[in-house]
């Protein structure tokens, strides 16, 4: 019956999933479709280059049945209920797309999308996981250290604005891209300086204006 047949295929799937060799050809493919795209070069021969794209549609492939094995293994509800599943997901359907529909056109830099698929050696690679993870964890409270950041730069520019606002007038009667006149030019001023970028020429010319004292600020 129906339900005896994909019930086998069904365990099938299984029993493929379980096995640690197909552990490691995942892990070979994942290498290879790396390898194989840094190997790209601008003038390439056409054998050269249509030998890679064999291989890249190869590696497409087995990365769709991989797919299609752990969905009928697992159910497709409980695959997508995996991060690192759906993601593989995704990046499997613009690799299909980018082959079947836009081989040829000026959109196959889609192309680069395959070279996330690396990311799944976090699955079994423990110590690039926990880096992801405290990586993701990190980016999580950059929110919170940017509101403290423009809190400064904010503070920081009215502060300027009251000290050297209209005052980067010099001989020549140029004003500087870099000065206070302004809440947005103050902004970009201390945003320059907080980057470490030609701050001694900020710094130069607040004490031309106002003083050696103002070297403090």
């Amino acid at each position: 019956s129906d339900t005896v047949r994909t019930n086998a295929i069904r365990r099938a799937c299984i029993w493929i999933l379980s096995r640690k060799w197909f552990v490691y050809l995942s892990t070979a493919a994942i290498l290879l479709n790396t390898l194989v795209l840094s190997m790209e070069y601008d003038g390439m021969s056409e054998i050269y280059q249509l030998t890679l794209e064999w291989i890249n549609s190869i590696l497409a492939l087995y990365f769709v049945v991989e797919m299609v094995i752990k969905m009928v293994g697992l159910g497709v509800k409980v695959y997508f209920n995996e991060a690192f599943n759906t993601f593989d997901a995704i990046v499997n359907t613009i690799s299909i797309v980018e082959i079947v529909v836009l081989s040829s056109g000026s959109l196959s830099a889609l192309r680069t999308f395959r070279i996330l698929r690396i990311l799944k050696l976090a699955r079994t690679w423990k110590s690039l996981r926990m880096f992801i993870n405290t990586m993701l964890k990190t980016l999580a409270e950059l929110g919170n250290f940017s509101i403290i950041v423009c809190l400064l730069v904010l503070i920081y520019s009215l502060m300027g604005m009251q000290i050297f606002g209209g005052r980067f007038v010099f001989e020549d009667g140029e004003i500087p891209r870099s000065n206070f006149d302004s809440l947005l030019w103050s902004a970009v001023t201390v945003f320059q300086v907080l980057t470490g970028e030609d701050w001694p020429v900020v710094m130069h010319d607040g004490m031309r204006s106002v003083g050696k004292a103002s070297a403090l600020y």
